[in-house]
């Protein structure tokens, strides 16, 4: 099982592929075109420990469960142009669906609204950890927030 991160979003995917499964379709940016939606074109590949992953080097993916995928096209544009497209808007899932006493009447919208803000939670840990892994490839100093460095992995982060 491979755990593929898309690092704009933090959205988590399992996929039930191998090695072998990736060198049949030809390519590693079209198969993670497929299972993430990131364009072939500009797709980045990267281990956990920072290491770019390409397909003259994909073996090295057997020593790895997960693989954070990075989208160039928002690396090239302003920071406001990315923040725009993101696929989460955390707004409307921090804002409460609850007024007043009606809350006993609402108990499968609150059921719903805490599964979206575990959602939105598990996409900011999955962000951190990709912040991580882009920061060592990098070369960049290690984030001053103490709950940024203390992510680890991304155990338990799919939805």
């Amino acid at each position: 099982m491979l755990q593929l991160c898309r690092a704009e979003d933090g959205a988590v995917f399992q996929v039930p592929a191998t090695i072998r499964d990736i060198e049949r379709l030809g390519s590693l940016e079209y198969f993670l075109h497929q299972e993430t939606g990131v364009p072939p074109a500009s797709a980045l590949e990267y281990l956990p420990d920072g290491s770019r992953l390409t397909n003259g080097s994909l073996r090295e993916l057997a020593a790895a469960s997960t693989l954070f995928v990075f989208d160039k096209g928002y690396l090239k544009g302003a920071v406001d142009d990315g923040a725009a497209e993101l696929r989460v808007d955390v707004v409307a899932l921090l804002l409460s669906p609850f007024e007043g006493h009606e809350a006993d009447a609402y108990l499968h919208a609150a059921q719903a609204h805490a599964e979206a803000v575990a959602s939105v939670l598990a996409a900011v840990r999955a962000q951190a950890a990709a912040l991580r892994v882009a920061g060592t490839a990098l070369d960049l100093p290690p984030p001053r927030d103490r709950r940024v460095q203390r992510c680890k992995g991304l155990a338990g982060l799919a939805p």
